[in-house]
């Protein structure tokens, strides 16, 4: 009976827990921690956190934001989750213009791959729920890095319209998801003149299902400064071009880009050899490459070359409506793309591949040439990006969100919820609790789970459609969030 009670006093308090909120604004000039027994906290006026500051986010803490508000980091950020319990970036329930995100400034703290310290993000969700595209203006970004390094690790972005900016910067996002967002691009620039030996990577991530609606020239990633994009997951991408390269030292290494509206890589800048396009699968792309009439020396080479809904490749002296960046055009059709050394995947004559490419041969007026000897007659050595199945299973077959719940102790489907059950298991604990919260912070179911590996099942008839947050707490895991939408 003790126990028991017990129990329901836990649940109770665990439940009141999500009606407090705590705001949070203005300067920061001592070190300050949020955490989890404050949180959610709410962005109310602009956060400025001062050179030789350090703001510290804990697991699991929430932090929303009021419209057009940010977070501007001069100092350090150190807001490092866990699997088991993620920080959440969100947008205010009820707002409805978007925020200014986060701003790391070029005073602040560079993240060192030595030590590991200096401005990190890592298990960290950032969801913005506006559909509209905001104004581009200097520093409006779910993320904007001006000429400072942060480690941006395990993050999951969705539902989101503003970009993620990375000027002059070293930075790293690594082992993320980036999707289901509208009008969301990546942008590296060369903020300063001449750049500094700078290239912001992306590393083993997946993005997919990101869209420009109604958006002429729309970019997934627009690579006006230097970067390198490495063993990422790219698929179902609704834009005009996915990858528009801009500028020299711009690496595309064994990437999957697959099942895009658009181009998947417009060459479009860069003269010389550091513009490298090696080790790529590129798959039901309308068009795979895209190259303007101009004389340029990038290493495409080792790429698997596969099923097109257009082209494979097309040159052309304006690519509507990207015009190209420094363009030195031939004076007679004698320059020659060099593509040697490609598989071409079911197009196995010289007849088959020069039909897929349209290029001087088929049109003079594109005033170049595509040399496509030394094809390769089997594919090209390729191993799978490590996000196409980061968590154990191919991102073909299912959601990266579902390969994650299969992955992590806690263990919820189905999501989202269309059938009027949630269920929920937890393998690591035989005591648990949960509680369900409403968009505008309210406890709208809480319990206790059943034993560790048996399934709950919860009823969400009741519960209007729309996004909750769910919360489990055990002595064994602590505090595990999910973002679950019902959809009836």
């Amino acid at each position: 009976m003790k126990n028991f009670f017990s129990a329901v006093i836990f649940i109770a308090l665990f439940c009141l827990n999500g009606f407090a909120q705590t705001p949070i604004g203005g300067v920061i000039s001592t070190n300050t921690t949020l955490t989890l027994s404050s949180s959610p906290y709410v962005v109310t006026s602009n956060v400025l956190v001062t050179i030789g500051t350090t703001l510290t986010i804990d697991p699991g803490v929430e932090v929303r934001f009021k419209d057009s508000l940010y977070i501007q980091v001069n100092g350090t950020i150190r807001a490092i989750g866990t699997p088991q319990s993620r920080i959440l970036f969100q947008l205010e329930p009820g707002e409805n213009i978007g925020w200014g995100g986060i701003r790391i400034m070029n005073s602040a703290v560079d993240y060192d791959t030595l030590t590991g310290n200096g401005c990190v993000i890592s298990y960290a969700d950032f969801t913005e729920t506006i559909p509209v595209p905001i104004d581009l203006y200097f520093y409006t970004g779910t993320i904007h890095c001006i000429t400072s390094d942060i480690l941006l690790d395990n993050l999951d972005v969705s539902c989101c319209s503003s970009g993620l900016f990375f000027d002059q910067s070293n930075s790293i996002l690594r082992n993320s998801v980036v999707h289901d967002n509208t009008y969301l691009s990546v942008y590296t620039e060369p903020f300063l003149a001449p750049l500094v030996n700078k290239q912001p990577r992306f590393v083993n991530n997946h993005f997919y299902n990101n869209s420009f609606p109604n958006n002429l020239g729309s970019v997934m990633f627009d690579l006006l400064g230097p970067a390198r994009i490495e063993s990422n997951c790219i698929e179902n991408i609704t834009c005009d071009m996915v990858i528009r390269a801009r500028n020299n030292n711009i690496q595309i290494l064994n990437n999957k880009i697959a099942n895009c509206y658009g181009v998947a890589i417009g060459l479009l800048g860069g003269t010389d050899t550091t513009q490298v396009i090696v080790g790529n699968e590129l798959t039901n792309n309308r068009i795979h490459f895209v190259f303007p009439s101009c004389v340029r020396f990038p290493v495409i080479t080792g790429n698997n070359i596969n099923s097109f809904m257009q082209q494979a490749v097309v040159c052309t002296t304006y690519y509507y409506p990207f015009i190209p960046d420094n363009c030195p055009t031939t004076s007679s059709p004698s320059f020659v793309y060099n593509m040697q050394g490609n598989y071409w995947g079911n197009l196995t004559t010289p007849t088959q591949i020069g039909a897929a490419i349209q290029d001087f041969d088929d049109n003079f007026q594109h005033l170049i040439d595509i040399d496509y000897t030394n094809a390769l007659s089997s594919p090209a050595p390729f191993t799978d990006p490590a996000s196409c199945n980061y968590y154990g299973v191919n991102c073909t077959t299912l959601t990266v969100q579902e390969n994650r719940e299969i992955a992590e102790p806690l263990k919820v489907w189905p999501n989202p919820v269309n059938g009027g059950e949630l269920n929920i298991t937890n393998v690591n604990s035989d005591v648990s609790f949960f509680a369900i919260y409403s968009i505008d912070g309210r406890c709208v179911k809480q319990g206790q789970l059943n034993s560790v590996n048996q399934i709950t099942t919860i009823s969400t008839a009741d519960l209007p459609n729309g996004i909750y947050s769910l919360q489990v707490t055990s002595d064994e895991s602590g505090l595990q969030s999910r973002k679950i939408i019902i959809s009836k």
